[in-house]
């Protein structure tokens, strides 16, 4: 089988045994992710309509090119392979092996290397995570689902281990969300509970809190910890919370953190950078892989492209000067019952922004110790202040 033309993707079928054409074929080349990116959204209520009504045929997750065509991915003997190279490079490995580059420096500090996860029940840090909810919030319950057989054993085992350990205990709590299992890139379950109800009621932290308790401070050191969200007690008030059932109608409660609650990042300050941000000795300043997303970003064609690259410009609004001026001739055509209409004062407001990023300034970090003066503005189209 041979292609008449790369271009074409045309290709003839010969026999291999009379040496005969039996004919041709074509193959379609697959969307790229562009292409699939561009097609229209949907809300989870319009997906589900669809499938009842039977318009959907086929869906299909979307997976990187670079892994759908890695050994990694489909051959489960490379898979062990690589998930055993990766577990060597973590400390609890490397202390073990005398012939690590890293193992001198890991054995003098040996002390702060855990060589086993944590399988009891920390002590209190001071530090206990808090879930605080909207006024008014009732129940958060969501109802167990049935799951496939196989995930009902790999669910008890682990909250069989969770409850010897003590870091989970039976549960009377009015709330309830479902657990189930993620398969992961190792061909293992990840046990994943669904607080969707719970974080949706969920006050979101404040992420400015890192930022100003980072004033006056040299040194910023992220750590990576073994188990880190169960090294941390929830607090006693909001153990009920965390409730979540099993598909053979259990119920229990975390004593410590679980994963998938909303706020969990904030209380641990893992993002470091955070949110669109790097924190440094001279203050905030954008994050260059952020802007280089927005300055490469191509001239939008319809609402849809405007909207994601505004979305993320936004973002980072606080680092453009004037950018509400700057901006306008772009949300004017995002305002309601307004036709698309892209000429040049859209585009020449989509170019400024970009420029203006390109320049965005490092935010200096508040002084507590100093007075505030705040600065107003407004005009016509916008309103705008300065703390100085």
């Amino acid at each position: 089988m041979a292609p008449h033309d790369c271009s074409e993707q045309v290709y003839t079928l010969v026999n291999g045994v009379t040496g005969e054409v039996d004919g041709n074929i074509s193959s379609a080349t697959l969307p790229s992710c562009n292409a699939l990116l561009g097609l229209d959204e949907m809300s989870l209520t319009e997906f589900g309509d669809a499938l009842k009504a039977g318009d959907i045929s086929e869906v299909v997750m979307i997976r990187p090119e670079e892994q759908i065509y890695s050994p990694s991915v489909v051959d489960d003997a490379v898979l062990e392979d690589t998930k055993k190279a990766l577990n060597e490079r973590s400390g609890s490995e490397i202390i073990h092996n005398r012939s690590d580059p890293f193992h001198s420096l890991l054995a003098e500090y040996g002390d702060v290397v855990s060589k086993t996860p944590p399988m009891r029940l920390p002590s209190d840090r001071g530090v206990r995570h808090e879930i605080y909810l909207v006024p008014g919030t009732k129940y958060c319950v969501t109802r167990q689902w049935p799951l496939p057989k196989e995930q009902y054993d790999v669910i008890d085992a682990f909250f069989r281990d969770k409850h010897e350990a003590g870091l989970v205990r039976e549960s009377q709590s009015p709330h309830s969300t479902p657990t189930f299992c993620a398969r992961k890139p190792n061909g293992k379950w990840r046990i994943v509970h669904a607080f969707n109800k719970l974080n949706a009621a969920t006050i979101p932290a404040q992420t400015q809190s890192l930022a100003k308790m980072s004033y006056r401070t040299t040194w910023l050191s992220p750590i990576d910890l073994v188990d880190l969200y169960y090294q941390l007690l929830i607090r006693a008030s909001d153990i009920p919370l965390t409730a979540v059932s099993t598909p053979r109608d259990m119920l229990w409660e975390w004593l410590v953190m679980p994963q998938e609650l909303s706020n969990a990042p904030a209380t641990c300050f893992e993002p470091i950078p955070f949110l669109g941000c790097f924190i440094g000795k001279r203050g905030l300043r954008a994050d260059p892989a952020k802007i280089k997303a927005i300055v490469d970003w191509p001239v939008p064609v319809n609402l849809k492209d405007l909207r994601k690259w505004f979305g993320l410009v936004n973002y980072l609004h606080k680092y453009s000067e004037n950018y509400a001026d700057m901006a306008r001739p772009l949300s004017n055509v995002l305002k309601k019952d307004m036709s698309w209409c892209w000429d040049t004062d859209q585009q020449a407001a989509f170019e400024a922004i970009k420029v203006s990023l390109l320049h965005a300034p490092i935010l200096a970090l508040p002084d507590p110790d100093r007075p505030f003066s705040v600065f107003c503005d407004a005009s016509e189209f916008a309103i705008g202040c300065a703390l100085l």
